[in-house]
């Protein structure tokens, strides 16, 4: 099963095209001259590796692994069980130079590295590979920005029992709430 991931240069740049075998993990490199499509089409890029990803044999197992011992059903604590795991496991690390990656789940959990693009992925890919509902949320703090310049973060929400949506957010961690507090704009996304 192969999955085609696309990473986006500037607006200005062509893009480069990653095709990533799902089961090897084994990126291939090529270029793609086509324009830069926007923040829309990163998240469907995103949506498709973590719906690809949920039921990848490592990132499901991985997932089970998390939540092995959270008592059966409590969903909440499964979800805190798979934010505290990314937060320790997952390094931050920026992408390359004028180069937006996106990618697989598995290659993340891999590499222990990744954005928060990379963050949102895994946390999607898992949470639906346990059943939940979520959605991608981007945003941005610049209130005087437009178009797709309004938007330079993205995360994670999954819908708790009780119909509410919980934050999932490793980069922000602990500063979430600030952040959130600060977003001047900001678009959600469904996951699956």
């Amino acid at each position: 099963m192969a999955l085609d991931i696309i990473p986006q240069r500037s607006s200005c740049g062509s893009l480069s095209a990653m095709r990533l075998d799902a089961h090897a993990l084994q990126p291939v490199m090529r270029v793609n001259q086509e324009p830069y499509k926007g923040v829309p089409h990163s998240v469907e890029l995103m949506r498709r590796a973590a719906r690809v990803g949920q039921a990848h044999p490592k990132v499901r197992a991985h997932a089970l692994s998390v939540v092995r011992g959270v008592m059966p059903r409590d969903h909440l604590s499964e979800m805190a069980a798979l934010y505290y795991d990314a937060c320790r496991r997952i390094r931050y690390t920026r992408d390359p130079v004028n180069v937006e990656l996106i990618q697989h789940p598995a290659v993340t959990l891999q590499q222990r590295a990744g954005d928060c693009d990379d963050v949102s992925v895994l946390l999607g890919a898992c949470a639906m590979a346990l059943g939940n509902e979520a959605q991608y949320v981007t945003v941005g703090f610049d209130p005087r920005a437009s178009g797709d310049q309004r938007f330079t973060h993205v995360f994670l929400r999954v819908q708790a029992p009780d119909g509410s949506w919980l934050v999932l957010d490793p980069v922000a961690g602990p500063h979430s709430g600030t952040m959130l507090r600060r977003a001047a704009h900001y678009k959600t996304y469904p996951a699956s």
